[in-house]
Protein backbone atom coordinates (compact mmCIF):
# COMPACT_ATOMS: atom_id res chain seq x y z
CA UNK A 1 0.00 0.00 0.00
CA UNK A 2 2.75 2.55 0.75
CA UNK A 3 4.27 2.04 -2.70
CA UNK A 4 0.90 2.56 -4.37
CA UNK A 5 0.15 5.70 -2.35
CA UNK A 6 3.64 7.05 -2.99
CA UNK A 7 3.29 6.46 -6.71
CA UNK A 8 -0.14 8.09 -6.83
CA UNK A 9 1.12 11.04 -4.79
CA UNK A 10 4.08 11.50 -7.15
CA UNK A 11 1.78 11.39 -10.18
CA UNK A 12 -0.60 13.86 -8.55
CA UNK A 13 2.21 16.25 -7.65
CA UNK A 14 3.62 16.07 -11.19
CA UNK A 15 0.18 16.78 -12.63
CA UNK A 16 -0.27 19.77 -10.30
CA UNK A 17 3.06 21.19 -11.49
CA UNK A 18 2.11 20.53 -15.13
CA UNK A 19 -1.12 22.37 -14.33
CA UNK A 20 0.85 25.61 -14.36
CA UNK A 21 0.80 25.28 -18.15
CA UNK A 22 -2.24 23.03 -18.65
CA UNK A 23 -5.00 23.73 -16.10
CA UNK A 24 -6.77 20.45 -16.91
CA UNK A 25 -3.76 18.51 -15.64
CA UNK A 26 -3.73 20.66 -12.51
CA UNK A 27 -7.37 19.83 -11.84
CA UNK A 28 -6.73 16.12 -12.30
CA UNK A 29 -3.63 16.18 -10.10
CA UNK A 30 -5.29 18.21 -7.35
CA UNK A 31 -8.32 15.91 -7.39
CA UNK A 32 -6.03 12.89 -7.03
CA UNK A 33 -4.12 14.55 -4.19
CA UNK A 34 -7.35 15.56 -2.42
CA UNK A 35 -8.65 11.99 -2.72
CA UNK A 36 -5.42 10.55 -1.28
CA UNK A 37 -5.23 13.01 1.62
CA UNK A 38 -8.96 12.74 2.33
CA UNK A 39 -8.76 8.95 2.40
CA UNK A 40 -5.74 9.04 4.71
CA UNK A 41 -7.45 11.54 7.02
CA UNK A 42 -10.57 9.36 7.11
CA UNK A 43 -8.47 6.30 8.04
CA UNK A 44 -6.71 8.23 10.80
CA UNK A 45 -10.00 9.39 12.33
CA UNK A 46 -11.41 5.85 12.13
CA UNK A 47 -8.30 4.56 13.88
CA UNK A 48 -8.90 6.97 16.76
CA UNK A 49 -6.26 9.61 16.02
CA UNK A 50 -7.09 13.03 17.43
CA UNK A 51 -5.48 16.45 17.74
CA UNK A 52 -2.05 17.14 16.30
CA UNK A 53 -1.86 13.80 14.52
CA UNK A 54 -4.54 14.99 12.09
CA UNK A 55 -3.06 18.43 11.44
CA UNK A 56 -0.69 17.53 8.61
CA UNK A 57 -3.20 15.67 6.48
CA UNK A 58 -5.91 18.25 7.16
CA UNK A 59 -3.55 20.97 5.94
CA UNK A 60 -2.54 18.95 2.87
CA UNK A 61 -6.19 18.22 2.07
CA UNK A 62 -7.05 21.93 2.35
CA UNK A 63 -4.17 22.89 0.06
CA UNK A 64 -5.13 20.24 -2.51
CA UNK A 65 -8.73 21.51 -2.50
CA UNK A 66 -7.50 25.10 -2.91
CA UNK A 67 -5.35 24.07 -5.91
CA UNK A 68 -8.32 22.18 -7.34
CA UNK A 69 -10.59 25.24 -7.10
CA UNK A 70 -7.99 27.66 -8.51
CA UNK A 71 -7.17 25.40 -11.46
CA UNK A 72 -10.85 24.75 -12.13
CA UNK A 73 -11.49 28.50 -12.30
CA UNK A 74 -8.68 29.02 -14.81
Amino acid sequence: MPVLLGTLHALGAAAVIAGLWRPVLGVAGAALEAAIFGWTLHRQVRAGDRGRALGAYLLLLAMALAVLVVNALR
